[in-house]
Parts: structure tokens; sequence; C-alpha cells
């Protein structure tokens, strides 16, 4: 019960405080027209994402293996100076609940795992496989510090 009432807290100022809410459209192909986004569609990409890479990293594979998402796979891709910034602990566990996922245990099984939406330029090493973010920011507005426009990684 716990858990679902930290979702539950986490989901609503996400909700609240995230303007993908304000301004993602998704399109309702089974009932017609459009609606915003919320947080419960989120962990629902979320877990169908999951489920799916999950899948694709059991299958047997000789070469190397890159996984690309938007959200980073695990917390320690999120800005360690926003964190202490946003302070007070619930607001910290939306925060990275916003941003991160606990996916410590899938990047272990990928070569390479590259993702974006933190605005903070990554490299790290879980376990075997590999983080990267290289991301440039919202168009039209100042890069991210350390975003490398041709930047190539070898896996």
């Amino acid at each position: 019960m716990h858990d679902f009432v930290q979702r539950m807290d986490a989901m609503l100022i996400a909700q609240q405080q995230m303007n993908d809410y304000q301004t993602i459209h998704l399109r309702r192909r089974h009932e017609g027209g459009e609606k915003m986004m919320t947080p419960s569609d989120a962990l629902d990409f979320h877990q169908e994402s999951r489920a799916f890479i999950e899948r694709e990293l059991a299958v047997p594979f000789e070469g190397k293996t890159v996984v690309v998402t938007h959200h980073a796979p695990s917390k320690e891709s999120i800005d360690q100076k926003g964190k202490e910034e946003v302070g007070e602990a619930l607001a910290r566990l939306s925060r990275d609940a916003m941003y991160a996922s606990h996916l410590d245990h899938l990047v272990e099984r990928a070569d390479l795992w590259i993702h974006g939406h933190t605005h903070v330029s990554l490299d790290y090493p879980i376990g075997k496989g590999r983080v990267v973010s290289n991301p440039r920011g919202y168009g039209g507005i100042a890069e991210v510090a350390g975003f490398n426009p041709s930047r190539i990684v070898e896996v």
C-alpha cells in the first residue's frame, strides 16, 4: 500500500510540474479524438516499453547490443545538483521518477544504453553496460553544457 501511495503522490506532482502533461496530446485510436497525456499514460508506456526491452535483451545475440530510450535507465543519470535544489523527500522521489527508472539490471545486459531527457551529458558504467547521454537541450534555447554535436560512441 505504501508504494502505491508514493506512486500516486509522485504522479500528482509530475502532473503539476512537468511541461509534458500540458503540451503532449495523445490520439485515441479506439475512441477517436485526442486527450492530454497523463502520468498514468506515461506509466503504461513505460511498462509496455520495459517489457519489450526485457524480451529483446533475453534473445541470444552474438553482436553488440545497444538500447536507446528517451528516459534515463538509472537514477545515476539524474543531475545531483538539481536533486539538491528540489529539497523535500517526496519532491525528490517524484523528480527521480520523472527523469529516470530503476533499470540498472537491464543496463548490465546491454553493451550501450543511450538516453536523453535529463539535459545532462553523461558517460558511466553499470556492470558490463555503459550509459551515455549527449543532450542538446531544447531547440532554439541554450545548449546543455558538455553537448558535443559530433560525438561518436564506439561500442
